[in-house]
């Protein structure tokens, strides 16, 4: 039987995957590299983009990369972007990143990965990804926002009501 929707943290959630009890699991590319690690799981799984919207025409693809900064007050912005270019280039950034499992938001290149969860999600979800648009209250948004959306991962309410109080909370920001 599956747990009720809040039951178990994320960690918990992992656990009860690995150990067969939850079919689909809602996680972050990293945990592909622990889950083929010897011995890896019981059984074959597989990564996949949520399916698209009752309409067909929409899919959620969300990501999480990492991005560099440089400080308005750095004395030395020209040579930390020189340093950014380069590091982002695909024959510095692709073997780092093969290493330690890290998806890139280059779409042009795939990493040569030991694993092919991580090659798919690099290959096939990364392109997929949209990356907010930034505005300036962008941090209050996420973060006045996000307990609607935590509240409804523990199932204190529906998706549609979480997304619907979320954009009232972002609407009052813009």
């Amino acid at each position: 039987m599956t747990p009720d929707v809040g039951a178990y943290d994320w960690e918990g959630q992992a656990a009860l995957f690995a150990a067969g009890r939850i079919a689909i699991l809602h996680d972050e590319s990293w945990r592909a590299t622990v889950w083929d690690a010897d011995p890896g799981l019981p059984f074959e799984y597989d990564v996949a983009m949520a399916p698209a919207g009752e309409d067909g025409s929409t899919r959620t693809a969300m990501g999480n990369f990492g991005y560099a900064t440089i400080s308005e007050e750095s004395p030395n912005k020209e040579a930390a972007w020189e340093f950014v270019k380069w590091f982002a280039e695909a024959d510095v950034i692709n073997p780092y990143a093969a290493r330690i499992g890290l998806q890139t938001v280059r779409v042009d290149s795939v990493p040569p990965y030991n694993n092919p969860h991580l090659e798919k999600i690099q290959a096939e979800l990364v392109p997929a990804v949209q990356p907010p648009q930034i505005h300036v209250n962008w941090a209050e948004m996420v973060r006045t926002m996000w307990p609607e959306v935590e509240r409804a991962y523990r199932g204190e309410q529906s998706g549609e009501e979480a997304m619907a109080k979320a954009g009232e909370i972002i609407t009052g920001l813009i």
